[in-house]
């Protein structure tokens, strides 16, 4: 949508000048063209080209539409009118100016107004447009700041049009008149020339400055008073917001609403509101709702993570080991997992590509922590972290975490009370109370792992654009394998290189609300640390389980064990070594420890996830088998029937046999039955006939016929 001339506008109607020109003489104040109103006017031409006919390229469909344009476009703008209304607001400038050291005026009808003697800049031109409140047919209402700016850039370029046929250098123009002071604005050499060339090209109007006349105030969306309807349109946008999909969501609800025809938008013939206008009332709302934009471009975890109060402190221990924050979180790096499948004694060719989690233990005191790396959350990674963390940095007193299933399983509880560690449960899904190792998750994954071989991405997007960075011919996966990336690092390498980095770095960086180092607060406080044996702990990481003393000992795991101690006890409590099942320790009912049990068999370690995966693979053949059983029978079972029913189509049945008739009804009946099915009818009821109409020629017959 733009102002074009009639040349232009007589091409895109397929209309001749004449036939044009005709159309606008005989049009009062708007063109009428196919039912369809167009606005136009008349502007200045450059020097004595007198005036050029502007036409607005799009129709408008009624008249008071036309109407509300020319009243906000035209008289809003201060421009020439062809009509019935015709107002002449540009004119040339008289002879005096800065070479003459007289004061000048704007020049023509509009100079008459600002009269006298006096500068046409500075104070006079911007007041507000009193001074030009004399002028006949001129309204208060068309000046507005701009265009009373562009006065002043009019006669700036005038009084530098003298000048230089005076033969003045630009340099001398614009320090002699930025010396006098008379204008609002400081001239520069950019500027000259600039509105020089905008006043070449459209006179006075190309002079007015007008950006952000629609930011502030009102603006079309104001105007159609449909500001809810908007509102509401980014509300209900997921994942961000599409102005392009708004921008015809927008003219469809108008629609609906009767406000605007989507026919015109669809037809790019027109739009109720611009896209521009849309861009910046959105922008502006989001900025002036930064949850709700959070809230629809991240989610509600963001939102509280970014705009929850963070009032008070959040360490809540006052000493050492008081209170240690425990949580898991996946590993956003693929690992080759053949050590592990070996260890499993699972059979594994070439690479295996595995993820695997983090289980992270920190002291809300000093910030000490430790990781340790699991297959899954379970409960023998979760036991395995504690152990981890007990032998670097103590027994702690209060152990605080989720009701993640492995961390409130019957087995963790069970060993947090052999260790005499409280468990303080967290609310489901509250990130917030548990800040320490929430944030330590996320300075690992995104300092560590992010530079690491088999780092996948911490989003959905991110891991798109690495996995994307192969083409689609080589984005088929082998058997296996989860990633395209290669030469990943064992979990033997991980292992080693997590620790370090842990011991190196995060350990000995400055924090700020400590004040020193973790491991300058945690070597403060070292004294009170508890240790715990190294036997002690394997033997109080499994639960321990109650038995009677029978005269062979007790049995746990199919094994009998025996120590001279038991026999002393009717009951006693054994736990086996989480590294080694094949060794338990036993313990007396008030949990005093007795001493090491042994059994008569081997004595191979056997670690407890072995076993665990060993039961695992048994069950996962177990129902391998099962599933095929299950597939054999129903197929026999079906094929079975199938076969029956071949079988019937085409064997020879056996025929009952026939009843005898047990009277002459019945005989009758059957014999019929037979002479219709097999066409002897007519033969029967023939043989009946003749039957009767046989003479007896007997002397039986004879005598009887005489008598």
């Amino acid at each position: 949508m733009a102002w074009v001339s009639s040349r232009e506008f007589a091409i895109k109607k397929s209309l001749t000048l004449r036939n044009l020109q005709k159309k606008i003489n005989g049009s009062k104040k708007f063109l009428l063209l196919d039912t369809y109103f167009f606005m136009y006017y008349y502007t200045q031409g450059i020097g004595r080209g007198g005036r050029v006919l502007r036409i607005w390229d799009e129709p408008f469909s009624s008249e008071e539409e036309a109407q509300s344009f020319y009243e906000r476009e035209v008289l809003g703008g201060a421009l020439e009118m062809g009509g019935r209304n015709e107002y002449h607001l540009s004119g040339s400038a008289n002879n005096g100016g800065l070479l003459s050291g007289g004061g000048g005026s704007a020049g023509g009808s509009v100079g008459a107004g600002l009269g006298g003697g006096g500068s046409a800049g500075g104070s006079a031109l911007l007041s507000g447009g009193s001074a030009l409140l004399g002028v006949e047919g001129i309204k208060p209402s068309v000046y507005d700041r701009s265009y009373l700016l562009a006065l002043e850039k009019q006669r700036v370029v005038q009084e530098w049009n003298r000048a230089k046929k005076e033969k003045m250098r630009a340099k001398d123009f614009i320090y002699a008149l930025n010396a006098k002071g008379e204008y609002s604005f400081e001239l520069s050499e950019n500027k000259l020339f600039a509105w020089l060339r905008a006043y070449k090209q459209g006179g006075v109007e190309a002079l007015r400055d007008t950006r952000g006349k629609n930011r502030n105030g009102e603006n079309k969306i104001k105007e159609l008073e449909c500001e809810e309807l908007v509102v509401s349109l980014i509300k209900a946008s997921k994942g961000g917001v599409n102005l392009n999909s708004m921008h015809r969501a927008l003219h469809i609800l108008l629609h609906r609403e009767g406000k605007f025809d989507f026919e015109v938008f669809n037809s790019r013939r027109g739009e109720a509101v611009s896209y521009s206008v849309l861009r910046r009332f959105v922008q502006e709302w989001l900025r002036k709702h930064p949850m709700s934009k959070k809230l629809i471009e991240k989610g509600s975890d963001s939102v509280v993570s970014s705009f929850a109060p963070a009032v008070g402190e959040a360490r809540r221990g006052i000493t050492l080991n008081e209170i240690v924050e425990i949580d898991g979180s996946s590993l956003d790096l693929i690992i080759d997992a053949r050590e592990y499948a070996e260890m499993l004694g699972v059979s594994v060719e070439g690479e295996w590509q595995k993820r695997f989690t983090l289980i992270q233990l920190i002291d809300t005191y000093s910030k000490v922590r430790s990781f340790f790396i699991c297959e899954s959350e379970n409960k023998l990674g979760v036991a395995r972290a504690i152990a981890k963390y007990i032998s670097k940095f103590g027994k702690p007193k209060i152990i605080r975490g989720d009701n993640g299933r492995a961390f409130v399983s019957q087995d963790v509880q069970a060993c947090l009370e052999n260790l005499g560690i409280e468990y303080e449960r967290t609310p489901a899904y509250s990130g917030w109370c548990k800040p320490f190792v929430e944030k330590s998750f996320g300075t690992l994954q995104n300092h560590l792992m992010e530079w690491m071989k088999g780092y996948i991405g911490h989003s959905v997007s991110q891991r798109q654009a690495i996995e994307f960075f192969f083409d689609r011919k080589e984005r088929r996966l082998k058997r296996g394998h989860k990633t395209h990336l290669e030469n990943l690092h064992l979990l033997s390498e991980l292992n080693v290189i997590l620790d370090d980095y842990v011991e190196a770095v995060l350990l000995n960086s400055y924090d700020e609300a400590l004040g020193v180092s973790p491991r300058e607060a945690f070597e403060s406080k070292r004294n009170e640390a508890r240790a715990i044996h190294e036997y002690e702990l394997s033997a109080k990481l499994l639960p321990a389980m109650k038995r009677s003393v029978g005269k062979e000992g007790v049995s746990v795991g199919g094994y009998k064990w025996v120590h001279p101690k038991m026999f002393e006890h009717s009951s006693i409590y054994i736990t086996q070594n989480i590294n080694n099942l094949y060794q338990s320790f036993v313990f007396d009912l008030e949990m005093n420890f007795l001493g090491e049990a042994v059994i008569k068999d081997g004595n191979d370690p056997l670690v407890a996830e072995m076993a665990q995966s060993a039961k695992r693979e048994h069950q996962k053949r177990l129902r391998a088998i099962k599933k095929g059983v299950e597939a054999s029978r129903k197929e026999v079972e079906e094929g079975f029937l199938e076969g029956v029913r071949k079988i019937k189509e085409g064997a020879t049945r056996i025929e009952p046999p026939k009843l005898k008739p047990l009277n002459s009804v019945m005989e009758r009946e059957v014999k019929l039955k037979e002479a219709s099915e097999g066409g002897e009818l007519e033969k029967y009821t023939l043989s009946k006939n003749l039957q009767k109409s046989k003479k007896d020629y007997s002397w039986e017959a004879c005598v009887l016929n005489k008598a």
